[in-house]
């Protein structure tokens, strides 16, 4: 796997981050996994807020390894069990790159699209930017509460940012036949999937929602709903991770 020697650290200046960063593996007392660890690449552009929120110590005990998007193209996914495209993502970089993202569903891996795919570089979905909803009315329902990527999913957290709305209103999916649909706008529009019929693997996608994130800025613990989203996919991820390497 092609590496970088180069640690982020707050006084590195981001636009310095062009190399695909060391693995580091962190610890929590409040995340409760199934015993799988997770080793989980994650796409970036040097941000350093994307990286605070996706590196902080909550989600142990899972190995995560920042892959910068101009390294991404040449980077080897095979080690990895499960790609992260957060928000603010490098879309032309995923687009270029796309059958190494098939090739790593083919191989029973999960992909986590959390940023619109404005270059459609998620296979088999259709994503729209567009939206005919006023913000102020703007919201995203469950049509199945009780499916396991959504339990105790607070959607008050989901619809609202310091008791605004909007920032999950970029955009739908048309998602692929036989996908879950597992949010919906107003006009019952997908917002988030789950797509684990199209491969060996799956992916989980929203429409530009970002997850997790904004838990560390709207709440003091960790009882934020997209805090909470995040731990469920993850969760998922590990079962569906440890059944696939289960020899057959």
């Amino acid at each position: 796997m092609k590496t970088g020697a180069s640690m982020y650290s707050k006084q590195n200046d981001p636009r310095r981050a062009k190399l695909v960063f060391d693995k580091r593996i962190f610890t929590t007392d409040f995340y409760n996994h199934s015993g799988t660890m997770l080793n989980i690449a994650i796409l970036s552009n040097g941000n350093a807020a994307e990286m605070q929120r996706l590196y902080s110590d909550r989600f142990r005990p899972h190995a995560f390894t920042m892959i910068a998007a101009l390294s991404f193209a040449q980077t080897d996914l095979s080690p990895f069990d499960v790609f992260i495209a957060p928000t603010g993502s490098d879309h032309i970089a995923l687009r270029r790159a796309q059958s190494k993202l098939i090739d790593f569903l083919d191989a029973g891996k999960v992909v986590l699209g959390f940023s619109g795919p404005y270059t459609q570089w998620l296979p088999n979905a259709r994503w729209v930017m567009q939206t005919d909803i006023p913000l102020r009315l703007y919201e995203n329902t469950l049509p199945d509460a009780s499916h396991p990527l959504l339990q105790d999913v607070k959607m008050n957290d989901v619809n609202l940012s310091h008791g605004k709305r909007g920032f999950w209103t970029c955009g739908h999916f048309t998602p692929a036949p036989g996908a879950k649909t597992l949010m919906v706008n107003n006009l019952g529009e997908c917002t988030m999937f789950l797509d684990d019929v199209s491969f060996k693997g799956a992916i989980i996608a929203t429409a530009s929602g970002p997850v997790p994130g904004f838990g560390l800025m709207d709440s003091k613990d960790h009882t934020h709903g997209l805090d909470q989203l995040f731990i469920n996919i993850l969760r998922w991820s590990e079962e569906k991770v440890a059944h696939d390497k289960v020899p057959r």
